[in-house]
């Protein structure tokens, strides 16, 4: 596999399995479809999936095949009439039940690298028909041999206050004491905090084949007693933002490090945590050291584990930090910063938010300073801007851009 189900990516969950062709990179492996069952949606488009076929199977779920370089004769005969009466390459169509039936091991086209890929593959979904909810294909037995266990790169432990604020941040990088066994800083670790999150950094590996693929489950245990687990069986799309706070997305934006919180936060909403009765934070005693066990398995139940101790250390850290307003992450707010005009919605935050903002002027130019880009929004903060000197007649020329720091341009969507 190149990607598995569930995969950390960049702004969301992966929803399938990538699956590589027979020779590295090369189009042209035939496909056949998984189960019996007729064309549901034939979609074409030059992102995305590209050319994309979705089979509707009598068991009540979906199942779909991605960035294909071409579909059988009878289908690709039956698209170019499609195209040719809505005059677009690109198509979005829904065959009528039963018009394009395939028998279980059907020829459906070929594997390729159309839409938005970096390389030849086929990506593969089965979904919940009626929901559309993507499942784990590995549930229904799809998958590669595997006999590695997942690899174990660092540990991060924030410190945090009651509102789930971080007061502390150290990353250690893990060390090997057996064949699957790892530890961090020779088994110990003191923190000048009172409560803390761990996160875990690693991946997956399958056999032949060098891939970091995404971990299928993880679980941690605070003095043998289980208080946080996850495991990739189902991901809603509805939920896919909440990866931003999945992970420390912080540390994924200034350090490019992608961790996995062992403690889901306030405004976290997903559903593939396990139902326990605690929230993975734990309390530290300076006197008693707390035993904190991590596993990380795939789904053919190779294992990997890592073990420490922790305690609270006696030389705290005192708060110094100022903000200006304080966001509660379950209410909406609106402010005004000078002639800004900010809006933020409920639910968009992970957590109560300490804003700070500033204005200025540089030069002919009013200068308005949100916050820091690193912090994870779930939906679109909107701002309204006035515009100042401008010719009327030039308006609907007017677009939003974001500056990076290297001075290159990004545009943003706004009316």
């Amino acid at each position: 596999l190149a990607g598995s189900f569930g995969e950390l990516r960049t702004s969301h969950f992966h929803a399938g399995l990538d699956i590589k062709p027979s020779k590295f990179n090369i189009s042209g492996d035939s496909l056949f479809v998984a189960a019996p069952g007729y064309i549901s949606r034939i979609k074409i488009q030059t992102g995305g999936y590209g050319r994309v076929l979705y089979v509707d199977h009598p068991n009540g779920y979906t199942s779909v095949y991605a960035h294909m370089m071409e579909f059988k004769d009878s289908i690709e005969q039956y698209i170019q009439k499609m195209q040719l009466a809505s005059q677009s390459y690109e198509i979005d169509i829904y065959p009528q039940k039963g018009k394009i039936s395939l028998p279980r091991g059907a020829f459906i086209g070929l594997l390729g690298n159309s839409g938005r890929s970096y390389g030849a593959h086929l990506h593969f979904e089965i979904r919940n028909t009626v929901s559309e909810t993507p499942i784990n294909p590995m549930l229904f037995g799809i998958g590669p041999k595997d006999n590695i266990a997942p690899d174990l790169s660092s540990v991060t432990i924030h410190g945090l206050s009651l509102d789930h604020q971080e007061t502390h941040f150290s990353n250690y990088p893990t060390e090997k004491v057996d064949n699957h066994k790892y530890t961090i800083n020779k088994g110990a670790v003191s923190i000048p905090a009172w409560r803390i999150g761990v996160l875990l950094q690693g991946w997956d590996r399958m056999d032949g084949a060098s891939n970091k693929n995404g971990i299928y489950k993880i679980q941690m245990s605070v003095d043998d007693t289980l208080r946080y687990g996850v495991t990739m069986d189902s991901v809603n799309w509805d939920e896919t933002a909440y990866i931003k706070t999945h992970i420390d997305y912080t540390d994924k934006q200034d350090n490019k490090r992608t961790t996995v919180r062992c403690y889901p936060m306030p405004g976290n909403e997903l559903n593939i945590y396990e139902s326990t009765n605690r929230n993975g934070i734990v309390r530290l005693y300076s006197s008693e050291a707390r035993k904190i066990e991590i596993k990380a398995s795939d789904f053919s139940g190779n294992i990997s584990s890592i073990l420490f101790d922790v305690k609270r250390s006696n030389k705290m850290i005192k708060n110094t930090s100022s903000f200006e307003k304080l966001i509660k992450y379950n209410s909406p707010y609106n402010f005004k910063l000078g002639s800004c005009h900010m809006s933020i919605a409920a639910n968009t935050l992970d957590r109560d938010l300490y804003l700070n903002y500033s204005e200025s002027i540089d030069k002919d130019h009013t200068i308005y300073s949100i916050h820091r880009d690193s912090n994870p929004l779930y939906k679109p903060m909107k701002a309204t801007i006035p515009i100042m000197n401008i010719d009327s007649l030039l308006f609907d020329k007017l677009c939003a851009v974001l500056i990076e720091e290297d001075g290159n341009l990004t545009f943003k969507d706004g009316t």
